[in-house]
C-alpha cells in the first residue's frame, strides 16, 4: 500500500507540474498580448484572443484544484504520516491559491478594459474636462496644445520639440503617431493619424497604447513626463492607462511633435472650439534632411516620394495661416539655425499671443545650452539637440555625394525654389561655400 501510494503521488505530482506549466503559459500570453496566440492577431481580434487565453487559464486552474483534491482524498492517511508529502501538498495548495488570485485579477482587468473601451467611445463633448465649452486640465487651468509638424525626419524637429517642452506643467508626446504605424503596418493616414492625435489632446489613453509603450526601449521616449522618467519595478502598473490619463489631464500644456502627419490634415483639430491649439510647421532643405535620413539608414533615399509631401505642406501652411490667424506658424530649419534666439522669441510670442513679449528665461537658457559648439573631440549625437547651428544648417554640403545631390535636386527643384534656395547642379559648386545656399545672396551668411 505504501509503495502504491508513492507511485500515485509521483504521478499526481507530474500532472500538477504539467498543469502549472499550462497556467504559466496562459498567464504569459495574457500579460504579453503581442506573444503566443496573439502574435499574428489583428487589432480587432486582440481582446478575443486575450479572453481565450483567460478561459484556458481558468480551466487549468480548475484542473490544478481537482488534482490537489485527488491527492488529498486518495492518499489520506499516508500523506498525513509523510512530512515530505504533506509539505508538497501545502505547496500545491499555495500555488493553487496564487493562480486563483491571478485568475480573479485578470478577470477584473478584462472588465476594466471593457469599461475603458466603452468610455473611449464617448464623444469628447461629454468629456468631464470640458468646462464652459473649453478643455481644462484637472487642476482647473485652460489647456493649450502645441502641435509641431515636421515635413520629414532629420529636419530639426527634435531640437525644436525640446524647446517647446520647456514649460512648467507640460506633457510632451514625441511622435505618438508611430503607434498607428506599428499597429497597422501601413503609412499613417488622415483617417488613422488625426483620431489618435485627438485622443492624445483629450487624454484618451487606451490600454492598447499603454501596452505599446511597454514595448519601447524607454516609454519616456514617447510619453515624456515625470511619471515615465522615474524608476519603476512594475511597468504594468506604472504605465496603466488610468495613470497615464491622470498624468496627462493634470498638465495644461500639451506638446506633440509629429513627422508622419501632413499640414492639410490639421483643419479638424484647428476647428475644434473646445481646444486652444496652435500648429508650427518646420521644413528643412531636403538635400540636408533626406541625405541625413539615408546616411543614418532611417529610410531609403526616395526624394520622389518625400518632396511632393514636403511641397504640399509648404502650400498648405500659408493657407492655414490665413484661415486661422495667429494659430499657425511656418518656419525653416535654416532660419532657426541662423538666428536661433530671434526665432525662439518669435515662436514664444506666437504661442502666448503677445507680439512684444520677451523670451522666457527658461527658453533662453535652453537655447544658450543647445546652440553652442561642441568641443573639437566631442562626437555629435545623431539624435542629440546640441549643435553649432551657424554651421549645422548646411553641413551636408561637405559630405553629400554627387549622385545623391543630383537625384534630390532633380526631384525637389520646385521645393528648393519655394524655399528660396539655389540649385548647385554639381558637387564642385556644392562644396564651394562661396556659392550661397540662398538665391538672394552671393555669399553665405
Amino acid at each position: 500500500m505504501h509503495m502504491s501510494s508513492n507511485m500515485i503521488f509521483r504521478k499526481q505530482i507530474i500532472l500538477v507540474a504539467v498543469t502549472i506549466c499550462v497556467v504559466l503559459s496562459c498567464l504569459q500570453n495574457i500579460n504579453n498580448p503581442d506573444k503566443g496566440r496573439q502574435e499574428n492577431a489583428g487589432e480587432a481580434n486582440r481582446l478575443t484572443a486575450q479572453k481565450e487565453n483567460l478561459q484556458q487559464m481558468t480551466a487549468a486552474v480548475r484542473e490544478l484544484k481537482r488534482l490537489v483534491d485527488i491527492l488529498t482524498s486518495h492518499l489520506g492517511q499516508d500523506i498525513a504520516l509523510n512530512p515530505k508529502a504533506l509539505l508538497e501538498r501545502r505547496k500545491m495548495e499555495e500555488l493553487a491559491k496564487v493562480f486563483s488570485d491571478a485568475e480573479k485579477e485578470n478577470v477584473e482587468e478584462e472588465e476594466e478594459e471593457d469599461v475603458e473601451q466603452l468610455s473611449e467611445e464617448v464623444d469628447s463633448s461629454n468629456h468631464t474636462d470640458i468646462i464652459d465649452g473649453r478643455l481644462m486640465s484637472s487642476t482647473g487651468k485652460p489647456v493649450r496644445v502645441v502641435v509641431l509638424v515636421g515635413s520629414t525626419a532629420r529636419s530639426g524637429t527634435s531640437f525644436l520639440g525640446e524647446l517647446l517642452s520647456q514649460f512648467d506643467n507640460v506633457l510632451y508626446l514625441f511622435e505618438p503617431e508611430l503607434h498607428v504605424r506599428v499597429v497597422t503596418k501601413e503609412m499613417v493616414t488622415e483617417e488613422t493619424g488625426i483620431p489618435l492625435l485627438k485622443d492624445m489632446i483629450y487624454c484618451h489613453i487606451s490600454r492598447n497604447f499603454s501596452t505599446w509603450l511597454r514595448t519601447r526601449a524607454s516609454s519616456f521616449n514617447i510619453f515624456r513626463h515625470p511619471i515615465t522618467k522615474t524608476h519603476c519595478k512594475n511597468w504594468s502598473t506604472c504605465l496603466a492607462p488610468s495613470r497615464l490619463r491622470n498624468a496627462c489631464r493634470g498638465e495644461h500644456i500639451r506638446v506633440m511633435k509629429v513627422i508622419r502627419i501632413r499640414m492639410a490634415w490639421m483643419r479638424p483639430l484647428l476647428d475644434d472650439p473646445q481646444v486652444d491649439l496652435k500648429v508650427i510647421h518646420l521644413v528643412r532643405d531636403p538635400r540636408g534632411s533626406l541625405f541625413s535620413m539615408a546616411k543614418h539608414q532611417l529610410h531609403k533615399l526616395d526624394p520622389g516620394l518625400y518632396c511632393p509631401l514636403i511641397e504640399d505642406d509648404m502650400i498648405q501652411t500659408p493657407r492655414l495661416m490665413l484661415e486661422y490667424p495667429g494659430r499657425v506658424l511656418g518656419i525653416t530649419y535654416e532660419q532657426l539655425c541662423l538666428d536661433p534666439m530671434g526665432k525662439a522669441t518669435e515662436i514664444w510670442r506666437f504661442l502666448i499671443g503677445d507680439d512684444s513679449a520677451k523670451l522666457s528665461p527658461r527658453w533662453a537658457l535652453y537655447m544658450e545650452n543647445h546652440v553652442s559648439r561642441p568641443s573639437a573631440n566631442q562626437l555629435v549625437d545623431v539624435y542629440g539637440t546640441v549643435r553649432n547651428t551657424n554651421e549645422q544648417y548646411q553641413a551636408w554640403r561637405a559630405s553629400i555625394t554627387e549622385h545623391v545631390l543630383l537625384d534630390i535636386e532633380a526631384s525637389c527643384e520646385s521645393v528648393l525654389r519655394k524655399l528660396g534656395y539655389n540649385l548647385f547642379g554639381s558637387l564642385e559648386r556644392a562644396r564651394n561655400t562661396s556659392y550661397s545656399l540662398f538665391m538672394n545672396q552671393d555669399k553665405p551668411v
